[in-house]
Parts: C-alpha cells; structure tokens; sequence
C-alpha cells in the first residue's frame, strides 16, 4: 500500500470520518470528499483500516470486561464504615441533673473524710458543693413552676458508625480508569466523578460488531453516520450476554 493510502488509514481510525482524515493524510482538500468516499470503497483500505483497528485496539473480552466493570461500578464501591466515638447534644430534664449534682455532692463529701486532705483542700470541696446545692435549689424552683424544664447538654461519647472514603481504592479504581475524574477541595475532600454507566454499556455492546449499528452512507464527506442501533445477542458468547445483562439491571435499579 502507498504512504499516502496508509497514511488515510491511521488518520481515519483516529478521527472516524472521511474528508478530514483524506485532507490530514495529504490528499487535496478541494476534492477531500470524493477522495474519501473513493478510499473507503476500496477494499484494500478497508482491510486495512480493519487490521489496524485490530493491532491498536483493545481485544473484544478486554474492552467488554473494562465497559462492564465501568457499567457496574457505583460511588459506594469505594465507601467503607468506620466507627468512631463523638458526643452529641441531648435534652436532660431538670430531675436528672438534681440527681447528678447530689451524686456529685455526695462522692466529693466521702472522698473529703476519708482522703485525709488538708484543710486548704477540704475548703475547695466544701466551695465547690456549695456552688451544686445553689445551682439544685435553682433547679428546683424552675422545675415546680415548670415541671417539663430541661437543659441542652452534651452527651458521653459513644460509637458511631460513619461512612468514609476508601481512599486507597479510589485511587486505584483512578489509576485503572474506573472513575472518571477525582479532584480535591479545600478541606482536603476528594470530589468523584463516575463515568455514565448506560454510555459504557453501549460502549460494551458496540466493540467489534457487537453492537450491530445500520449507517447512512449518503453522507457527503464519506463517513459513515449511524442511524438506528439493535442489540445483537447471537454474537455475544452466553457468559458476556449474562454479565451485560447483570450490568443493565443493576442501571435500571439505580
């Protein structure tokens, strides 16, 4: 085959349309169109655009696996729960707080006589349980002229589970091209954006005439516009047609 005719063929598997792979291939741009329509009727161009396509291209297992791995995959597959302790705020009722504070009063008053402090120290005590009896009578006066009174209060820590970012396997779903796009904000935050499932789907079917595709090719620069797309289930082996199957469900349900 000439430079020129080779030339169109690795020019027309990038850009996938006739006149401007004839005219970056070197042919005269003012007879592009009729130059592209003559070469794609050739059938030696045509073998060799399909051999070509065949060496540089992913093999049909390979590209239908990676589609259906995109079509599958969901944000959650790269959460994980973790469980971490926090407070949070609570309403308490008076009553429950009267109760505290005469714990409190009482704890500190036993750990005053048997503690063996000086007198300094017991002088601390001794302020600090006047200070909770003042703030019980306080209590108890708001809670006979209001007996639903209450206080805001900040809870005891306790467990709680918390979905996290796996970050380990989001950067290897990126680095193996599963996701889209991972940017970060301010706060260190990762953002994801996830590839259309339903378009990795059709990406799925269409590889290697899987996808059978019925063009018009009355188009004026020679290219090939598809019209209407049908499934071909003949052409996918039994373990594809299952696992492509599974992947449209799993679109459907989302």
């Amino acid at each position: 085959m000439k430079d020129l005719k080779q030339r169109f063929v690795e020019e027309y598997c990038i850009v996938w349309k006739g006149a401007p792979a004839a005219i970056r291939a070197g042919y005269a741009k003012s007879r592009a169109k009729q130059t592209a329509r003559d070469l794609l009727q050739d059938p030696e161009i045509q073998a060799a655009i399909k051999e070509y396509h065949s060496k540089h291209g992913m093999s049909v297992e390979e590209a239908i696996k990676r589609n259906t791995d995109i079509g599958r995959t969901r944000l959650n597959d790269y959460m994980k729960v973790e469980e971490v302790w926090e407070s949070t705020f609570e309403r308490k009722p008076l009553a429950d707080l009267i109760a505290e504070l005469n714990l409190q009063i009482k704890i500190d008053d036993e750990f005053s006589d048997r503690a063996g402090l000086t007198e300094q120290e017991q002088g601390k005590i001794f302020e600090l349980n006047k200070a909770r009896e003042r703030e019980i009578l306080r209590y108890e006066i708001e809670l006979k002229l209001n007996p639903k009174a209450y206080r805001v209060v900040k809870s005891e820590p306790r467990p709680v589970e918390k979905p996290t970012v796996d970050l380990i396997k989001l950067a290897k779903a990126d680095e193996e091209g599963a996701i889209k796009k991972i940017s970060w904000n301010e706060r260190g935050l990762p953002s994801v954006e996830m590839y259309p499932a339903d378009a990795a789907i059709k990406t799925a079917l269409q590889i290697h005439g899987k996808l059978v595709e019925k063009h018009d090719h009355s188009s004026s620069d020679g290219s090939m516009t598809p019209k209407s797309i049908a499934i071909d289930p003949a052409k996918l082996t039994p373990e594809q047609l299952s696992n492509l199957v599974d992947v449209i469900r799993n679109v459907e349900q989302s």
